[in-house]
Parts: C-alpha cells; sequence; structure tokens
C-alpha cells in the first residue's frame, strides 16, 4: 500500500491537484467532486492540502454500520457506494477531514489505483506517493 504525503510548505494554493483529481475521477473539472481538498489555513492564511492519510487503524473504516468503507487487496481504503447509505457517520470520525458527502457521493482519496493523478501533475512537487508495507 501507498501513502500519500504532502510537504504543506511546498503548496502553492494553485488547486491543480483538484482539478486533475476531479478530471481523472469523474471525468469534469469540478473541484467540489476532488477526493483531497486546498483550503487556506485561518491563521497564516497559507494553503494546505487535505487528503486521507490511509490509516492503518481507521475509525470512519472500524465504525461503519454497513461496511461500506473497503480495503483493497493492497490495502487501500475506499467506499463501496453499492453498499453506502449516506448516513454521514463516517464524516466525525476522520480527525482530518478527510471524508466528504457531495449529493450521492462519499468522497475521500482512493489512491488512484496505486498512481495519483495529484502526484503526477503537481508543478512544486508538494505531493508524493511512499510505499508503505501492506497490512497483515
Amino acid at each position: 500500500m501507498g501513502k500519500l504525503i504532502v510537504r504543506q510548505a511546498k503548496c502553492t494554493g494553485c488547486r491543480l491537484c483538484e482539478s486533475i483529481c476531479a478530471v481523472s475521477h469523474e471525468n469534469k473539472v469540478a473541484v467540489a467532486l476532488a477526493r483531497l481538498q486546498v483550503v487556506k489555513k485561518h491563521v497564516e492564511g497559507s494553503p494546505a492540502v487535505v487528503i486521507c492519510r490511509q490509516c492503518k487503524k481507521c475509525a470512519p473504516f472500524e465504525k461503519c454500520p454497513t461496511g461500506a468503507i473497503k480495503r483493497d487487496a493492497d490495502g487501500v481504503l475506499a467506499f463501496d457506494m453499492a453498499a453506502c447509505n449516506l448516513c454521514g457517520e463516517c464524516i466525525p470520525l476522520c480527525p482530518f477531514d478527510a471524508i466528504r458527502q457531495v449529493g450521492d457521493q462519499m468522497l475521500t482519496c482512493d489512491l488512484c489505483n496505486g498512481d495519483p493523478q495529484c502526484v503526477r501533475f503537481c508543478a512544486t512537487r508538494a505531493l508524493s506517493l511512499v510505499a508503505q508495507p501492506a497490512l497483515a
């Protein structure tokens, strides 16, 4: 399994990662549908990237009442929307605010099948994918 690492100091706040993410998942430029978010910090005003950290111990995964958050063979967390009832109970359980509901979708980073497009297109290299041992 891999894990996305964000070097916040390198992020310029251009939001290209959000656009690329939305295009790769939804085939349209709609940053509201991105699986990651670039937000401005309230104190410093600098950008911060909010993204799923693929936690090994993940409260939303463990407590989802329908079991809609799944781990694939590589240990990557993602939503099974066929099993999801859109209750939203997972949203406040994520300490990193990395789960959002937009319409009839629950959005969180699924690492793009091991080839995250945000990493490929980040001009400042603020995002990178690092290898992480698979869960036993």
